[in-house]
């Protein structure tokens, strides 16, 4: 198998299977066996929420403090995100007792 080769391709059959046209063949990719194939035969699903749906998925989300998910983010991306051990054992032990 030609691990680098189907890798390289990887771009050109995520684009095929978006615009349902078939990917170019490349050699490295096909040096190693047959063509790749297409899920679906390129075709892709689509799924639409209904305006109950939607509300219900905007319900859902509005329990999210987003000024603590982006004080997180801030500190993931920065480096200075710190769990406490401590903690992280107390709710393990918490969620396995009840």
């Amino acid at each position: 198998m030609n691990l680098p080769g189907i890798l390289n391709s990887l771009p050109d059959l995520l684009r095929s299977q978006q615009t349902g046209k078939s990917a170019p063949a490349t050699s490295d990719a096909t040096a190693s066996g047959p063509p790749l194939a297409v899920p679906n035969g390129g075709k892709t699903d689509q799924a639409n929420l209904s305006s109950s749906g939607l509300a219900a998925a905007q319900a859902a989300s509005s329990d999210v403090r987003m000024e603590k998910v982006q004080s997180v983010r801030t500190a993931i991306d920065g480096g200075t995100y710190q769990v406490s051990a401590q903690n992280v054992a107390d709710k393990v032990m918490q969620s396995l007792l009840g």
